[in-house]
């Protein structure tokens, strides 16, 4: 793991005690409302040929900033080994790792996580409960010339009490090979500066279930977490009370039989990638306003101008990401031998550095269509699934730096047992937690759909004793 080598991570007992407590759940989103106010960072849309500080000329190889630094748009040409797919895509390349961090501190309940009221200009709502450090290094170096990153002193591995480090992909159906390297570190409590404040874990995790508030990287983080629940948990009403004693088994499971899976799967499902050219990408063209693809599916390159307040600076251009149409993250559940069984599919992306992670039962970007026959029909048993096995539905948001309303359908379904299609596997969620000790093992997605499953059961008031009444139905995508 990153920055360890001399060092043990010291491993909490129980971050959650106890259910989340209903009547602080107003208060908290009262809190967020107050900060929209004061922390904002609102776009407008820019023609694509005049983004100042950037190079976007219709004849430039790449989108580029002009300091050669943050990040840049270009070209790929992928096809998988095996010769059965090809295509070209504009993908995002941000070679600087990333800082996603989160402070807690014990409670009477658990831990508390110090999170940011934190504007984005992709946010569809403005601020969503953010982790306490979400930097790129040119922000924490302070290319931009702007304000210092708060809080960056805390996570410091050689002074911090660390329980989680270690280097997790992005999205790599966009992000070229982008890494961030995942902190969570034990603190004292301490009064937080305006726009931060201590949140309990329990009830962060309910909030899960509000569309659009419980940022993307919150989710990331969280989801490389150490989890365990009280024995407590497994009565009173919990709807999946095999999770707590099938989670305690994660720090003695036996991984090697998954990752070789997983290995073998890398080999079957390999890509190759070479740079091209943005004007020379076949079956995409460029408009005034939108690099995008011939018929329209997938996502478009925009660019905008962001007005700001509470950020390290006020105001910028840059190109962004906007998805065409709503995703899809499914996550199967399952009671298999008294052990709750996640099935898990060896998902794909250009751009992951060893091209397969783990990823949900159903990963379906805003805009596409299922990879696969067999990602079709597990979505549509998902959908089909009568309410009372739906432990979690609601909306949630990519992050809003790079994507601008991308925004994906979160679903965790129980279903019953049934055999795994080729390229999926049914894993105890000890395995898929003890996977994630270790670096670029299960991908993004996945880490936030672990987290809603973890939220079903934390976000329950501990006197219910009937379903959580889900959501209407939504449209898939």
């Amino acid at each position: 793991m990153c920055g360890l080598a001399s060092r043990s991570v010291a491993a909490p007992s129980h971050l959650i005690k106890s259910r989340a407590d209903q009547s602080l759940l107003d208060e908290i989103r009262r809190w967020r409302e107050g900060m929209v106010r004061t922390r904002y960072a609102r776009p407008s849309r820019l023609p694509l040929d005049a983004v100042p500080g950037w190079n976007t000329g219709v004849a430039e190889p790449a989108f580029t900033h002009g300091s050669g630094r943050f990040f840049a748009v270009r070209g790929h040409s992928v096809r998988t080994e095996d010769g059965r797919r090809a295509w070209m895509q504009p993908m995002v390349d941000q070679p600087e790792i990333g800082l996603l961090a989160i402070a807690v501190t014990p409670s009477d309940r658990g831990y508390a996580a110090l999170v940011q009221a934190k504007a984005e200009p992709g946010n569809i709502n403005g601020i969503q409960l953010s982790p306490t450090v979400q930097a790129t290094r040119s922000n924490r170096e302070r290319v931009h010339g702007g304000r210092p990153v708060p809080y960056l002193d805390l996570f410091d591995p050689a002074t911090a009490d660390v329980i989680v480090d270690s280097r997790q992909s992005e999205h790599g159906g966009v992000f070229w090979q982008k890494r961030n390297r995942v902190m969570i570190v034990r603190t004292p409590r301490f009064e937080p500066d305006v726009g931060f404040r201590w949140i309990e874990l329990a009830d962060l995790l309910a909030l899960l279930h509000d569309d659009d508030l419980v940022h993307a990287d919150t989710r990331a983080v969280l989801g490389c977490a150490p989890w365990t629940l009280p024995s407590g948990f497994a009565a009173a009403g919990a709807r999946i009370p095999i999770l707590p004693r099938t989670l305690s088994g994660a720090a003695r499971c036996d991984v090697r039989p998954l990752a070789r899976w997983l290995s073998a799967e890398r080999a079957r499902q390999s890509s190759v990638s070479v740079s091209v050219a943005l004007p020379d990408l076949a079956g995409w063209g460029r408009s005034a306003d939108a690099l995008r693809r011939d018929d329209g599916t997938g996502f478009e390159v925009v660019a905008v101008s962001v007005d700001a307040a509470g950020r390290e600076v006020d105001t910028w251009c840059q190109p962004m990401v906007r998805p065409v149409g709503l995703g899809v993250v499914g996550l199967a559940v399952c009671d298999r031998g008294g052990q709750l069984n996640l099935l898990m599919q060896a998902c794909p992306e250009p751009g992951l550095v060893d091209d397969v992670e783990l990823g949900p039962t159903v990963q379906i970007a805003g805009g596409e269509a299922p990879r696969s026959g067999a990602e079709a029909d597990l979505l549509a048993l998902l959908l089909d699934r009568p309410m009372e096995a739906v432990l979690f539905d609601a909306v949630l948001s990519d992050e809003g730096g790079r994507f601008l309303h991308s925004r994906c359908r979160h679903l965790v379904v129980l279903v019953d047992d049934c055999d795994a299609p080729v390229g999926f596997r049914w894993c105890p969620v000890s395995e898929v937690i003890a996977m994630l000790v270790h670096s670029h093992q299960v991908n993004m997605q996945a880490r936030s759909a672990l987290v809603c499953l973890v939220g079903a059961v934390a976000g329950e008031p501990l006197s219910r004793s009937e379903p959580v009444p889900r959501p209407a139905a939504r449209t898939a995508a």
